[in-house]
């Protein structure tokens, strides 16, 4: 008898589509031509946190909503009536209270044997893309805030000296865009007289991965020059490789023109608000005017006669000898110098000395520009990028053993997206718990709760118990990645696999062994468990663990459920550390 082609393809389209929307993880509804919900499936129940679908069934569906997002539900329900696929993104709170961000899509069904087409509505839970996405534009903006307050014209380059970031006051200064003035474009704004000396200079310092410091003038968008006085300091890794250059210009047009007004008319230096001092060639103080008095807290009295390194216990970058034979030679020295104020505070200068002769006699001005804050930022900012380097080098490092070992055991390119996915997202949630705690360590429960209830929902199925303990950033990376493992063997073949199948997860003090938690993992309910044949990477993950700092653990396939057993040194793992970063110290 030949079978009926087209009920045949209804049935199988039916049962598709009943299996599509029993394995589907977004909720899903079907809502009739007048808003009411018919059915949902049952991973949109646990994402809703609803008890069970008879108290929702008949309900208007954009009731579910509150005020503010009822507007785009309207909307999206008309556009799928009218036949049209309809989509949104509002916030809506489950059953229970929690507010949820939801991605929507609204879509017709066809009519079936003369009954009104459904409407279908998929919401997807983005809540933590958007928390992820909210913490990195928060970065980004304290990021841009601070780049663009400070008073300099900053910029950024590669290790190869290929410029790819300023800061808005240079753009404001030049009038440049980024793709005008990134590589070696800034060269546009350089003066012609100056800036052949500039590049090879700077070429050179690239290559060397000296630091850099020179004076030029630069053109501004008004087409004036104005002189600059311009540093990049080179980052480097632990290994002593460039990372990247960090560079600012500091306009000291004002300060050029009033120290040649100086020379000309000494007696004004009293007046002056800089710290600026004059000294014989025996290094004794012959005038000290306000600004010393107000920087460095010595009255005029007990500085003039006074060796001025032995006043200000000064600290020079290289020898003096030195700086003494610069002055000598070419009459001019730069530098940064720490001195010491009377109440034994350091004092941070950029200072600028001058030879000058007259009448037979020699004297150097020196002019000190207070710099005991910004040194203070560049220090942190110097040890910020080195822990940025670092935390993303060992990040990477861990990426890059998991793909390896998850490529070797994969069969299929999908596999191992899937199992590789996962991976990194048990990282993610781990980093998330260690980020929230600025990297201090994390609080065992929320550690385990990320790899258990976040991910098979909070129901009679899973059950957690156990004291607060507190986990190290290494030791909490280990045990993700185990806990991550574990819950995917139970959720493919163990108990998690049978709908009568549970997971108890439990925690406490180590019998017999002061300073030592044992977590026990244990499944029942389930099938029949024996132990496996052959390894994969989540078993050898596991056995491996031996070799593992703080952490131990023992497997045992009993037939009733798998039990895994974890032992942690607690005294060791369990100290919080203070809130200063090591840029040396592997987490």
């Amino acid at each position: 008898m030949e079978l009926n082609r087209e009920a045949l393809s209804s049935a199988i389209a039916s049962s598709l589509g009943a299996c599509l929307l029993a394995t589907s993880v977004d909720s899903v509804k079907l809502i009739d031509v007048d808003g009411c919900v018919r059915f949902i499936n049952d991973a949109g129940l646990a994402l809703l946190e609803a008890d069970s679908f008879a108290a929702l069934l008949g309900k208007l569906w954009v009731e579910f909503w509150p005020e503010e997002a009822r507007p785009l539900v309207q909307e999206a329900l008309g556009k799928a009536r009218r036949g049209e696929v309809a989509r949104f993104t509002a916030v809506r709170p489950t059953m229970k209270g929690i507010l949820r961000w939801w991605e929507v899509v609204v879509a017709p069904m066809p009519a079936q044997a003369g009954r009104s087409g459904l409407l279908m509505a998929t919401s997807r839970d983005i809540s933590k893309q958007k928390a992820r996405a909210e913490a990195v534009d928060a970065a980004a903006f304290k990021f841009r805030a601070l780049a663009n307050s400070i008073a300099q014209l900053a910029w950024m380059a590669d290790a190869s000296g290929y410029i790819f970031w300023y800061n808005q006051r240079w753009f404001d200064y030049t009038g440049s865009t980024l793709e005008e003035a990134e590589g070696w474009g800034w060269r546009a704004a350089h003066h012609p007289e100056h800036v052949e000396r500039v590049v090879k200079k700077l070429s050179e310092c690239f290559r060397t991965g000296e630091e850099w410091e020179d004076t030029f003038p630069l053109r501004g968008v008004d087409g004036a020059y104005r002189w600059f006085l311009s540093r990049a300091h080179p980052v480097r890794d632990d290994q002593g490789r460039i990372t990247v250059w960090c560079g600012t210009n500091t306009d000291i047009t004002d300060e050029l023109n009033y120290r040649q007004r100086l020379e000309k008319k000494a007696r004004l230096i009293d007046l002056s608000h800089e710290a600026i001092l004059v000294r014989d060639m025996d290094d004794k103080i012959e005038r000290w005017n306000t600004g010393c008095v107000e920087l460095f807290g010595y009255t005029r009295e007990e500085a003039l006669g006074a060796k001025c390194d032995e006043l200000l216990k000064s600290e020079f970058p290289t020898n003096k000898s030195e700086v003494e034979a610069s002055l000598r030679e070419t009459g001019f020295w730069s530098g940064e110098l720490r001195h010491l104020a009377k109440d034994g505070s350091p004092v941070w200068v950029d200072s600028r000395q001058q030879l000058l002769r007259f009448d037979g006699q020699s004297v150097v001005i020196e002019c000190d520009r207070d710099i005991t804050d910004r040194r203070a930022d560049d220090e942190v900012r110097n040890l910020l990028l080195s822990e940025l380097t670092h935390r993303v080098r060992n990040s990477l490092a861990i990426v890059q053993a998991l793909a390896r070992q998850t490529g070797r055991r994969a069969t299929s390119v999908s596999k191992f997206l899937h199992d590789f996915g996962g991976r990194i997202e048990a990282m993610s949630s781990a980093h998330n718990l260690l980020s929230e705690a600025q990297w201090h360590g994390v609080d065992m429960r929320a550690l385990i709760e990320s790899q258990t209830i976040a991910r098979f929902g909070a129901d009679h199925a899973v059950s957690i118990r156990g004291a607060k303990v507190f986990l190290s950033a290494q030791t909490a990376m280990q045990l993700v990645l185990i806990l991550h493992e574990l819950a995917t063997n139970a959720e493919k073949f163990g108990a998690l696999s049978d709908t009568c199948g549970r997971l108890d997860v439990s925690w406490e003090d180590a019998r017999g062994e002061p300073g030592k938690v044992e977590i026990e993992w244990k499944e029942s309910g389930g099938p029949k468990v024996s132990a496996p044949k052959s390894k994969g990477f989540g078993l050898s993950l596991i056995e491996r663990s031996k070799d593992l700092p703080y952490l131990v653990v023992n497997m045992e396939f009993e037939p009733t459920g798998l039990v895994c057993r974890m032992k942690i040194d607690a005294d060791r793992a369990s100290k919080p550390k203070r809130a200063y970063f090591s840029p040396h110290k592997s987490y």
